[in-house]
């Protein structure tokens, strides 16, 4: 009968080590996959400039959609980009906003998102509705009377094909 029992308490001794081992083993692992997330994230090369003026419509199309829908990602970033140039007037009040596009098709022609920039120089001379042009600015916030929207900022026309 003691040799029953002594087995008895074996048994109770290995499973409280092997859960003790379980719970050891899933905190190592744990602390270990944090570790290599955080890793991870601290070397992802921060991103400066967005260089879309050679892409393909249906890259730049898709990245446009990332910069109105993830703002935060590209905030402080030098965007380039080609694409058709479109002034929008609206009254606000008794005034009248102006904002400038700079508009891409999709690949197949049949939607288009306007990317608004804000020129450096306001006194620049515009293109025409619908000119090729190619822009750079910075992605940022700016305001009009209207409120805060996503835009270039600080822009330059660097190529317009009137």
């Amino acid at each position: 009968m003691a040799n029953t029992e002594k087995i008895e308490q074996d048994s109770k001794e290995s499973d409280g080590n092997g859960s003790r081992f379980l719970l050891l083993f899933a905190a190592i692992s744990l602390l270990i996959t944090v570790f290599l997330i955080f890793i991870h994230q601290k070397n992802e090369p921060v991103r400066t400039e967005l260089d879309l003026s050679h892409a393909g419509n249906a890259i730049v199309y898709a990245e446009l959609a990332n910069l109105f829908a993830e703002p935060e990602k590209y905030n402080g970033i030098s965007v380039r980009l080609h694409g058709s140039f479109e002034l929008n007037e609206r009254k606000s009040g008794e005034n009248t906003i102006k904002t400038l596009y700079c508009n891409v098709q999709d690949a197949t022609a049949c939607c288009s998102l306007g990317l608004p920039f804000v020129l450096a120089d306001e006194s620049a001379e515009l293109p025409k509705s619908g000119a090729k042009i190619t822009i750079r600015g910075v992605f940022g916030k700016t305001a009009d009377a209207d409120g805060e929207y996503c835009a270039l900022t600080n822009a330059i026309i660097e190529h317009r094909y009137d």
